[in-house]
């Protein structure tokens, strides 16, 4: 990856988690690793690989995407978000040059992106008040059915799904949509949810190889060897 292209998906990456953090309302969402609940989560640290997957069925024989990173949240209740564009296995430990690295930090206020091949950290603020940084809606009122209790990677969690069907198209058949969520009250998180729509198929998030120690102080500072970039992005009217 060129450190332009990086630049680019760095100032996009960020625009998108301030601009998001705004929204009052809406379901499963492509950032869900960046945020959580209406309240920033403290006292509930954790680190996991957070894989989406997207199915298509719209053009007839299934064609599916993953995306697949790391996350990690500490006490305070910054969360980071690293990745590597392509790669099918979340990340290991070290700083390459390939790694695409988000760290929203509530308490002061600001996002950063960290780019590794450069040695630059775009720095961007929230506008948000140290416990309100959600960027992830949260659809509860949405759901129908309760689903009672399972266990996913030895959390529990309480499901919830609603489904809603829509008139009939031009093919003759009703479009089914089905939006389902398994969610840890205790660590305010969620491990898995699923949206389905008949039309065009399944995104799946999942959260696996959850730890619930805290991650290194480190993650979530700038290291002293970058440069930090102020980015200023325009309030909505």
């Amino acid at each position: 990856m060129t450190a332009r292209r990086y630049c680019q998906s760095s100032l996009v990456a960020c625009a998108f988690v301030v601009l998001a953090a705004q929204v009052p309302a809406g379901t499963l969402n492509a950032s869900h690793d960046l945020q959580g609940n209406a309240e920033r989560v403290t006292g509930q640290p954790y680190a996991a690989d957070s894989i989406v997957t997207t199915t298509l069925t719209a053009l007839g024989a299934p064609v599916e995407q993953r995306v697949v990173a790391r996350v990690y949240r500490d006490s305070a209740g910054r969360i980071r978000r690293e990745q590597v564009p392509g790669a099918q296995q979340a990340p290991g430990p070290g700083d390459r040059e390939d790694l695409v690295v988000v760290i929203v930090d509530p308490v002061a206020g600001v996002v950063y992106s960290l780019n590794p091949a450069t040695r630059t950290a775009y720095r961007v603020p929230t506008g948000n008040s140290p416990n309100a940084v959600s960027a992830i809606p949260d659809p509860a009122s949405a759901f129908t059915e309760l689903l009672g209790t399972t266990i996913v990677e030895g959390i529990t969690v309480t499901g919830r799904r609603a489904v809603t069907t829509l008139p009939a198209g031009t093919d003759g058949r009703p479009v089914q949509i089905v939006d389902e969520r398994w969610e840890s009250p205790a660590l305010g998180i969620v491990l898995l949810e699923r949206h389905l729509d008949s039309r065009s198929g399944v995104l799946e998030h999942r959260l696996t190889n959850v730890s619930r120690t805290e991650p290194p102080a480190a993650l979530f500072a700038v290291p002293a060897t970058y440069s930090i970039v102020d980015v200023v992005v325009a309030s909505r009217r």
